[in-house]
């Protein structure tokens, strides 16, 4: 009764002029705000981390403000598959950062594809939600079919070209012995940059070669560190830190205000650092170095399994979309497997 009163008199604003393109969520019916709190409980409960939780409300907010604005709001049983595919042709042919005067033109173009398909994704999880907590009676969305995305090979980091970054490091400054210090980590443990960002000394047990990092979902977990490695973080803690950030700050990297380091900041020095490199056709960012261990790893000849535990995987499935043999390793397996090899292979 009362969305049914609520959602009518969104209509009469909207029929009225009330409601203009700039119109956010705030100003829709209340029940949206409602349930989204709702569904805001729900994920807390759930242990999902502050920022996935901020990310899936902020896309959803974008997706009701877009029917709002083009006249496509109903009533929540009412909504189905033909909004959200206006949404996702609304997504499709989006600008990327349209109002950012400091993104150059030759990186606007559209959004990518695995944005719209996050955007996509987190309806449907949305949707779900709303199913199973019996706001609508049936589900329209849980047939609607996730968007394509392109399955590129990514470029890693090869071990030569780690070698070439780290030396293009100058380590006896503050900054640089702290930068080297957060790359190697990195690169030995395929640890996410947002559990990079949150480590404290207390997780750092040397003796015993480990670092305790909080992955998804709360989950804490113990990923080991090589002799180098260590050494590094030794050095950076006796000589650099207390240049940077408060002795008393918690954290193993922190600014000068002894909150945890940024993302952007890790991201913007490995650019720098991969131009000043000279190193061409790949790309150098957090992300990268994880799959660059992950694949490294695999071959070496690390376990899956091992590997799984690592990188925090709930999922071996998700272990093994997350890594991709480069070509010379399958060109090697080939060599020395391949049914026409053995045939062969004794013959003078």
């Amino acid at each position: 009764m009362f969305f049914g009163f609520c959602f009518s008199a969104f209509l009469f604003g909207v029929v009225m002029g009330e409601f203009s393109e700039s119109d956010n969520l705030q100003q829709f019916p209340l029940p949206w705000e409602t349930i989204l709190g709702e569904y805001k409980q729900a994920l807390e409960t759930a242990n999902k981390s502050p920022k996935t939780i901020d990310g899936y409300l902020g896309n959803l907010r974008k997706y009701f403000s877009f029917l709002g604005t083009h006249g496509l709001m109903k009533p929540v049983h009412k909504l189905g598959v033909k909004e959200s595919r206006e949404y996702i042709m609304h997504l499709q042919n989006r600008e990327r950062w349209p109002n950012n005067p400091h993104i150059k033109e030759e990186h606007r173009g559209r959004l990518s594809q695995f944005t719209v398909l996050a955007h996509v994704r987190d309806i449907k999880t949305f949707w779900s939600w709303l199913y199973k907590e019996t706001y609508i009676d049936d589900n329209p969305l849980a047939g609607l079919p996730l968007p394509g995305v392109p399955n590129n090979l990514i470029k890693i980091i090869t071990p030569e070209q780690f070698r070439i970054l780290l030396s293009n490091i100058d380590t006896s400054t503050p900054d640089g012995s702290k930068y080297c210090c957060i790359l190697l980590i990195l690169y030995d443990s395929g640890i996410r940059i947002s559990e990079l960002m949150m480590i404290r000394i207390d997780d750092c047990d040397l003796q015993n070669k480990t670092i305790m990092v909080m992955g998804k979902g709360r989950v804490e977990r113990l990923v080991p560190t090589t002799v180098y490695t260590r050494k590094h973080i030794m050095k950076y803690m006796g000589e650099a830190r207390s240049k940077l950030c408060p002795e008393n700050c918690p954290y193993l990297f922190a600014n000068r205000d002894g909150e945890p380091i940024s993302k952007n900041s890790v991201q913007q020095f490995m650019r720098r650092l991969l131009a000043k490199s000279g190193i061409k056709g790949v790309k150098f960012s957090p992300h990268i170095v994880r799959h660059s261990f992950a694949t490294q790893f695999l071959a070496n000849g690390g376990s899956i399994f091992h590997l799984k535990e690592i990188l925090g995987h709930k999922s071996l499935t998700t272990t093994l979309r997350y890594t991709h043999l480069q070509l010379q390793d399958i060109q090697k397996q080939h060599a020395k497997f391949s049914p026409v090899a053995q045939l062969f292979m004794n013959k003078s």
